[in-house]
Order: structure tokens, then sequence, then C-alpha cells
């Protein structure tokens, strides 16, 4: 983990957030892996050029929101 961002830089529903988040780190969007248990923010990460992986934990209902999304199960199978 090189970094964390709040709602500071805005919904994580909104594309135009992902995209300051590429900026503040000052890399392009397509160098920023974003990971997630909601649906909506990958949709919203993937539109600003993120790559995306869906965060399935025990209990999660991410399984049931993030199809077609590639999977992780732990910090262990990020490449």
């Amino acid at each position: 983990i090189v970094a964390f961002f709040d709602t500071a830089v805005g919904a994580k529903v909104e594309p135009a957030s992902y995209v300051r988040i590429a900026e503040a780190l000052g890399v392009q969007a397509s160098d920023v892996l974003f990971l997630s248990d909601a649906g909506r923010e990958l949709e919203a990460a993937t539109a600003a050029g993120c790559q995306v992986r869906l965060c399935v934990r025990p209990g999660s209902p991410a399984a049931r929101e993030g199809a077609g999304f590639e999977r992780v199960t732990s910090f262990d199978a990020v490449p």
C-alpha cells in the first residue's frame, strides 16, 4: 500500500475522484490498482482508467455485486 485517500478527493463512485488520486500520486490512472468490495466504486475507478480488483472477504456481499471483476481474497493474491 503506497497511499490512503478518504473522501477528501471526492465520492468513491465518481470517476473524477480516481483521476484526482492518480494526479496526487503523480502517476497515470492506469498505474493505480484500486481494491474494493463495492462494485460501483470499481466501475468508477475503471472508468477513470485504473486497474481494479474486487476484494471478496468472508461474509462480504461483494460476490453478488462485483460480477465481471477479477477477484482477490487476500493481499497475497495482489500482483
